[in-house]
């Protein structure tokens, strides 16, 4: 039975600096890539950035994408949980003049502040 090498994401993490980061970058790629574990950059002794193999960088991205979509489901569950009902007791006619009016003032306040112009049948004669 065949044995698979360890993720890196398990091997604890070397840290060098950039500048020996700089000096060293293609073995330090071949490191990661080999799974021989990340890579924590360091500048003036504060960790600044991590070399992590493409496998667990795909991995990160798929789960910052699960991350974002769980919280967009959880933002779309309480709005919803906070809308329902609410308006229940309005008529489709009194949803229509209500929304006509929103219409109506939003358009005239427009034009009033010159974001859009009406022609009349009166300017195509002239």
């Amino acid at each position: 039975m065949a044995t698979r090498p360890i993720p890196s994401s398990t091997t604890a993490p070397r840290t060098i600096t950039t500048a020996e980061a700089v000096a060293r970058l293609e073995t330090v790629i071949d490191s990661v890539a080999a799974g021989e574990g990340d890579v924590i950059l360091e500048r003036d002794g504060t960790p600044k950035a991590v070399v992590v193999s493409m496998e667990d960088y795909r991995t990160t991205l798929a789960l910052r994408e699960q991350e974002r979509k769980a919280a967009a489901a959880r933002w779309l569950r309480e709005f919803q949980a906070s809308y329902d009902g609410r308006n229940d007791d309005l008529t489709e006619d009194e949803i229509e003049r209500i929304a006509d009016e929103v219409v109506r003032d939003a358009v005239a306040s427009m034009a009033e502040k010159g974001v859009i112009r009406f022609r009349s049948d009166r300017d195509d004669r002239q």
